[in-house]
């Protein structure tokens, strides 16, 4: 563990920094060293190799050797080919992938290179581990957090990347960070960097450097000569780096120096201004006088040079010259990422035939790439080919045992021990006592809900655990005292650095407990609460909000051996006992499964949602799991992962609301015949109130399909005659949907809505509003002056569900979301499976329903339906947001009659009772719909024991008990529009059904 913020710096760090000062002191006057890892293109036969490869080269397959083109991982053949097509037509050199899908990427390579006369060196932004671009790839630390951690750990760290480069066919990656951070307000380094020190840097980079090529693979540091100092992002503007060419030596420059003394490969230039070294103005990579004069001519670098992405803002160069052409003529071996490949190509062999660049220049780059590419391909020009892993062989790889360990030790290491643990006064030690848990800002957080499902996992039970935001109104220091008052410990973890904003509560907590402090953050905000930290026992910093930091807190706070597993594989149940612990969070045999693939892409491309989730698990093993698209359409959107959150909509009916009715029938404190009335007193004396608990379930009360209660929420005196909707357009009336106008002009009601949270108003309707707790009582008041029509008659309707929501919530003794915690989410680890995600989840992990709804604007991250959230996103009807697979997980519940493993979470009697009753027209259960004949939401394979339901927001669940599978297809079908159909018509869903049948 580190204490970089101790006043006194440990001795172990201050021998290495003097062993760097005296190195660089030593190897002062070395010049033009060439990179260690290039011995071997010494030698005779690379040399003619090379040679002889140069000579049969065209001009205009020399210049695309100069060019590395982004590429987005795919497994769309059409996607694939066009790519290849694109490649071929430049002749390019390489390839930079970016964000994607760690198979798509392993399995798209290999087509690629098998394509290919020369071989591509392929390259990846690896400064956190694969993750960075890959999210079903090891997550390493942010590189702030390995500061001090030993050089050892960190150039085993460079081992493992090196390992898993060589299983995704990577030859170059971009990394170390040699950026110094001596810039707390700097946008785009932060954590990325090392440290602030720039011994330190140099020492880590190099250790890292020094174990990636120590196994083949070429590292590139970056962002020569220092991006640290600046408070402006090089992918938005052009920023200055400011300081004289004597403090430019000491402090950017230096890391630079010493990893190019300790012979390393590669240097990725940057797009930013230095005024010591350039007195142009233009970006470094555009200038001779940095790029060669400096780089290569009196630092003696010989290795391969990059250009950082040429798409980002500051390589554009105000002359409105080629930026390509300008890159090569300033020294730059590679051009990375041009925003138009072709146009690059084209201004280079245009610069050729006018004499601004010489074939020579152009023949002596080639000649540095094809003798990287010599080495890097083990002797060869082109790969040698090598049999295709299949998906699960891969992915067992890319996790192993070993790697994942050694990602924890670094995960240890990464957190900062600014107060130490004293006398061994561990967590483990003091569990016997009270201990109280605060979260500040733990509402979206990823490293909360890692932390607390850790602590379940340990079996550790605080007795009393509270969560405040800054951003609403917080406690007084009385209250919160006599929250924690029976506790004797209480730790205290801040998830943002906003979370200062509580910092008198907390230094007031610390006059009474035993504190132990954590912050989940960048190390910068820090300075602002050591005061208030002054009596706390322990104080640790985490660096990053994420999964694996919440893990290593626990592990550190708790003194837990190596055993205890931080790197998960991110679709691994911790608690599934049925299901099949696979590790790859992508499952699914590609060929059998093409066609399903094929149909999920068709959704895409012809526009039916933005993106989607199917999990299936066959025979009690998930055997395909997947996600595709976008979060929404855009260049800049979110892709779809398999933890991406969908507001499933009346699926919560079956999933949600009827297993808590399940419970409450088993606990027998509820009777289907029952009527509701004598759950909801108010109702008595109405014509609903001999409505019965089975008939809500059945949809045959006689209740309406809805009732508009939001229609209460609007200003009656912005209504010009009184009516909110209109079926027709008019005179002052806006169209929110194909045949339905509302008045230009209405408003919405301050009697029920509060544009803040307050007392009385602590629900959210929309991201503007926050409703009156009290308007449950209007939604009764709407119910109980219904007048049911033919009863017994099937009449699918939201009202029934509704008020099965507030029955449970009165029976229960406690709110539903709660309720359904308790009975169903706890029991079966469903870790993305929750009522108001907006408390855990940030934006970006949840698929956004609506763009502009007329009633609430956009809807992201809050409940689609209106009803749901007039009652504040907690409903009976809908509510619920989870991700294909814990999903899949209750369907799985349901088809083994309620049980889990060897666990009865739902009574085995109860359950077969719901789902073997049916209602009149045989067409639904008790909250399931039938796989009835002519049920064109299924395909005709499906037996006629298939229950399930539909989603609104385009989603779906089914269990076919015959056929022993559970389905789940999850979209957003509504975004931006309700008014797509498309999803629908084209029957994606049981198109896709379909084509699982026809391979299971």
């Amino acid at each position: 563990m580190r204490n970089q913020y101790n006043l006194k710096k440990s001795m172990g760090l201050l021998i290495r920094v003097l062993c760097v000062v005296s190195l660089g002191s030593i190897l002062l006057s070395a010049q033009h060293i060439k990179p260690s890892l290039w011995a071997k293109g010494d030698s005779e036969e690379c040399h003619n190799t090379v040679e002889k490869k140069l000579s049969q080269m065209s001009l205009e397959e020399q210049v695309g050797q100069l060019i590395m083109p982004v590429v987005y991982p795919s497994q769309d053949p059409q996607k694939i080919k066009e790519v290849e097509q694109m490649l071929q037509s430049i002749h390019a050199g390489g390839i930079l992938f970016q964000k994607g899908k760690a198979y798509d990427q392993y399995s798209m390579t290999h087509r690629l290179q098998s394509s290919s006369e020369i071989g591509y060196l392929i390259s990846a932004d690896n400064e956190w581990g694969f993750y960075m671009r890959l999210r079903d790839a090891i997550r390493y630390p942010r590189n702030w957090g390995l500061g001090t951690a030993s050089t050892s750990l960190v150039e085993q760290y460079g081992r493992d990347m090196a390992e898993q480069c060589k299983l995704l066919g990577v030859q170059v990656s971009f990394a170390p960070v040699l950026d110094v951070n001596n810039n707390p307000h700097n946008p785009v380094i932060g954590t990325r960097s090392f440290g602030s020190d720039p011994h330190l840097v140099a020492i880590q980079g190099e250790a890292y450097a020094r174990g990636l090529e120590s196994k083949g693979v070429m590292a590139v540091a970056k962002h020569f000569p220092g991006h640290g100092n600046t408070n402006k992002d090089s992918h938005k503007t052009l920023p200055t780096i400011y300081g004289s060419r004597a403090t430019l030596d000491r402090v950017e420059l230096f890391p630079f120096k010493e990893f190019i003394k300790n012979g390393h490969s590669g240097i990725m230039v940057a797009h930013l201004v230095v005024p010591a070294l350039e007195k142009r103005g233009v970006p470094a990579s555009q200038s001779k006088k940095i790029t060669t004069q400096l780089l290569q001519e009196e630092l003696g670098f010989k290795g391969l040079i990059f250009t950082d992405g040429l798409a980002m803002a500051g390589a554009k160069n105000a002359a409105g010259r080629s930026i390509g052409v300008e890159s090569l003529l300033a020294g730059n071996d590679v051009l990375l990422g041009p925003i138009d490949p072709q146009q690059t190509y084209n201004d280079i062999l245009d610069a050729v035939s006018k004499g601004v660049l010489s074939a020579q220049q152009i023949k002596d780059k080639c000649r540095k790439v094809l003798t990287a590419k010599w080495i890097l391909f083990d002797g060869n020009l082109k790969l040698p080919y090598k049999e295709i892993l299949d998906k699960k062989t891969f992915y067992k790889q890319l996790h192993r045992e070993p790697l994942c360990k050694n990602a924890d030790k670094l995960w240890r290491a990464s957190i900062t021990e600014i107060k130490t643990i004293q006398n061994g006064n561990t967590l483990e030690k003091i569990k016997q006592h009270r201990v109280g848990i605060l979260h500040v800002n733990g509402e979206n957080s990823s490293a909360e809900q890692a932390f607390s499902e850790s602590l379940q996992e340990l079996e550790f039970n605080p007795a009393v655990t509270y969560k405040i935001e800054t951003n609403r109104k917080l406690p007084s220091l009385s209250q919160l005292k006599k929250k924690f008052d029976s506790c004797e410990y209480l730790l205290v973890n801040v998830y943002d650095k906003k979370g200062s904003k509580a910092q008198r509560l907390v230094s007031g907590l610390a006059q009474d407990h035993t504190l132990y402090f954590t912050l989940f953050n960048t190390p910068f905000p820090f300075s602002e609460w050591k005061h208030s930290l002054s009596k706390a026992q322990t104080v640790l910093l985490a660096n990053e909000d994420c999964e694996e930091a919440g893990r290593a807190v626990v592990a550190q706070l708790l003194g837990l051996e190596d055993s205890f597993l931080i790197t998960r594989p991110a679709s691994r149940p911790s608690k599934a006992p049925y299901l099949e612990a696979i590790c790859s969070p992508e499952i699914g045999f590609d060929q059998r499964f093409a066609k399903v693939d094929s149909i999920a892409e068709e959704g895409l491309r012809i526009g039916a949602y933005p993106g989607c989730q199917i999990a299936v698990i066959y025979k009690g093993n998930l055997v395909y799991n997947r996600s595709f698209g976008q979060l929404y359409r855009g260049t800049d959107a979110p892709d779809v992962n398999n933890t991406t959150l969908y507001d499933i909509a009346s699926i919560t009916k079956s999933v949600a609301t009827v297993p808590a009715i399940m419970k409450l029938v088993e606990k027998k404190k509820l009777c289907l015949n029952d009527s509701i009335a004598q759950y909801i007193p108010e109702l008595r004396g109405s014509s609903v109130a001999a409505i019965t608990i089975q008939e809500l379930l059945l949809h045959e009360s006689g209740l309406p399909a809805t009732i508009n209660f939001y229609e209460k929420l609007v200003d009656s005196t912005s209504l010009p005659d009184g009516h909110l909707f209109y079926y027709q357009a008019g005179e002052g009336l806006k169209q929110i949907d194909r045949s339905v106008w509302v008045p230009d002009g209405f408003r919405l009601s301050e009697k029920y809505l509060s544009p803040k949270y307050k007392k009385d108003y602590t629900k959210q309707f929309s991201s503007l509003y926050y409703i009156a707790d009290s308007f449950s009582t209007e939604v009764l008041d709407c119910i109980k002056k219904q007048v049911p029509t033919h009863p017994s008659k099937t009449v699918y309707s939201d009202v029934g569900y509704i008020l099965l929501g507030l029955i449970i919530e009165r029976v229960a003794h406690k709110p539903l979301d709660q309720f359904v915690e308790e009975i169903l989410i706890q029991p079966l680890s469903l870790h993305h499976f929750l009522y108001t995600p907006l408390r855990r989840f940030s934006v970006s992990q949840i698929a956004p329903s609506q763009e502009n709804s007329f009633l609430r604007g956009k809807v992201w991250g809050l409940v689609d339906d209106e009803n749901a959230a007039c009652l504040g996103g907690v409903a009976g009807n809908a509510s619920v947001f989870a991700n294909a697979f814990d999903l899949a997980k209750v369907g799985l519940l349901l088809l083994d009659k309620g049980w889990w493993g060897k666990t009865a979470v739902l009574d085995e009697k109860v359950t077969i009772n719901f789902l073997h009753t049916t209602g009149n027209g045989g067409k639904r259960n008790l909250g399931f719909v039938k796989g009835y004949p002519g049920n064109p939401n299924i395909p005709f394979e499906a037996s006629p024991q298939t229950f399930g339901h539909t989603g609104f927001t385009g989603t779906c669940f089914w269990v076919d008990p015959v056929k022993d599978i559970v389905f789940v297809f999850l979209s957003n079908r509504t975004y931006p529009s309700r008014s797509n159909t498309l999803l629908q018509t084209n029957r994606i869903r049981p198109r896709l059904l379909e084509a699982f049948y026809s391979v299971l």
